[in-house]
């Protein structure tokens, strides 16, 4: 979502009979709702994740912003509050699903949202840290406190006047998998003869080594880097690689 701007941007120029077909701009975690509901709409966190497009103050979209980068305002979904009911499971729905007809259906929010609000990250200072193959982490304020290379949206949890400003990273789980398919070809064997995974076998050598690795520090920028650089190009270093330092310590 937060290259959605852009992205609509190359549609509209490279493909605009596409774009003038289109009905609504989503991201892909609207669709769901939309099959389900037969609502195009979107929540508070994904539209604010889309930025300057959304005023994430008024919780509304910014239509002269919208007119002013070349858009078009009514192709924006209307955005609703994250725990919002807007619509019911439709009969259709139902029978392509198994989900009763008339089951509620919230707004919804983005991934990192939802594992917050599970961790109970939800007032003034909460913070937390989710990785996937990504990661992203957050801290919860009342204010609209913005900085320059990081990115505030809307948490899930009181989506009507709350802000979670992220540092959101390119690559985390991403890593582990590189250091796996390109160096843990025992462990992979022994995954497979086993039953072990791989994951938990590097886990047991990492734990033999002191936090803060000795000194050893990696930049994960194997896919460029999102927060705090946002630069497509860079790419990752291992600083302060010594003799001493083993596998364990790399993982």
């Amino acid at each position: 979502a937060e290259f959605a701007l852009r992205q609509a941007h190359v549609g509209k120029n490279n493909r605009p009979d596409l774009y003038k077909e289109t009905y609504k701009l989503q991201t892909a975690a609207d669709y769901p709702v939309a099959k389900l509901t037969g609502k195009a709409l979107t929540d508070y966190s994904n539209a604010s994740l889309i930025g300057i497009a959304f005023d994430i103050v008024n919780r509304r979209w910014d239509e002269k912003m919208i007119e002013k980068i070349g858009l078009d305002v009514n192709k924006f979904p209307q955005a609703y509050p994250c725990d919002q009911v807007i619509g019911e499971v439709t009969r259709e729905a139902g029978r392509e699903t198994g989900l009763a007809p008339g089951t509620p259906v919230v707004a919804g929010t983005v991934d990192y949202n939802a594992a917050s609000l599970a961790m109970g990250v939800i007032d003034e200072g909460d913070n937390s840290l989710v990785m996937g193959t990504g990661g992203v982490w957050g801290v919860v304020h009342s204010e609209p406190n913005f900085t320059k290379n990081l990115v505030t949206i809307i948490p899930a949890a009181y989506s009507r006047q709350k802000y979670t400003t992220t540092a959101t990273l390119a690559c985390c789980g991403a890593l582990m998998k590189y250091f796996r398919d390109t160096f843990g070809q025992t462990e992979q064997i022994t995954e497979k003869q086993l039953g072990v995974s791989a994951y938990e076998i590097m886990n047991l050598e990492a734990e033999k080594i002191a936090a803060g690795s000795d000194g050893l520090i990696i930049l994960p920028y194997l896919m460029g880097e999102r927060a705090p650089i946002w630069n497509p190009v860079a790419r990752g270093v291992l600083f302060g690689l010594s003799l001493t330092h083993k596998r364990g310590h790399i993982i």
